[in-house]
């Protein structure tokens, strides 16, 4: 059964952030853009209402450290970017993680 409305989930996807990125499985997602290393933006095929969602993630492929990690930088009613990396270097990750949640 699927819930949409006020505070569900509205989009998840796992992706492949290496070489050509390709989204391995999604919900919502209509592209992943490549916007360089570490970089990438998450494309909503419906949009949010407003940019107040919140956004969660993991992933792992990185350098293998526990101080790997991933920054938001931009969040819009229609996408987000992101910004993966470690001790101040970015780094594609292989498996890229992302669920948002708000209201729909």
């Amino acid at each position: 059964m699927a819930y949409r409305g006020d505070n569900a989930c509205h989009c998840w996807v796992n992706f492949n952030g290496t070489g050509t990125v390709a989204i391995r499985d999604s919900f919502n997602v209509s592209s992943i853009t490549d916007g360089g290393t570490g970089q990438y933006t998450v494309n909503f095929s419906t949009d949010h209402t407003d940019d107040d969602y919140a956004v969660t993630w993991g992933g792992d492929g990185g350098t293998g450290s526990l101080s790997d990690g991933c920054q938001l930088f931009s969040i819009d009613t229609d996408s987000f970017s992101s910004h993966w990396g470690n001790g101040g270097s970015q780094h594609d990750f292989s498996h890229c993680y992302f669920i948002t949640c708000g209201n729909n």
